[in-house]
């Protein structure tokens, strides 16, 4: 296991008269290996036309990675994947982050355990997985 910083920044979109709540659209910036290499990311992100009229929404997360047992513990994941699902229905969308992996082999394993799990049967084709590259320094 191993912990990367995730940053984010989210952004009001509309105010949504039927469930009377905000809607927000949610971007991933980047993973980091420090939180100190993720706050210094925020400047460069502000001056983009989508964030700089909402500067004060970013959200830095620790986040666990699961990683090959093979691995050295002085290695460092250079990707990581975000397994996730999405359930939507008349009302509502809900998203749920599953898991965080270092391989592609990790994310298939936990997809398998996944699509027999009770909870997602009806919603199948819900599952998704992004690779994001680790930042090592600023572009």
């Amino acid at each position: 296991m191993k912990i990367l910083h995730k940053l984010t920044h989210r952004r009001f979109v509309e105010f949504d008269d039927i469930l009377q709540e905000k809607v927000y659209s949610t971007t991933v910036l980047g993973f980091f290996r420090t939180e100190e290499e993720c706050r210094k990311a925020i400047p460069e992100y502000i001056t983009q036309e989508d964030i700089f009229y909402s500067p004060g929404d970013f959200r830095m997360e620790k986040v666990k990675v699961s990683t090959d047992l093979k691995e050295s513990v002085d290695e460092f994941v250079s990707t990581v994947f975000e397994l996730g699902h999405d359930r939507y229905d008349e009302i509502n969308e809900q998203f749920t982050t599953l898991g965080y992996y270092s391989t592609r082999d990790l994310v298939n394993k936990a997809l398998q355990q996944y699509v027999r799990d009770d909870t997602f049967q009806d919603h199948l084709d819900g599952f998704w997985a992004f690779e994001y590259i680790v930042e090592d320094t600023l572009r």
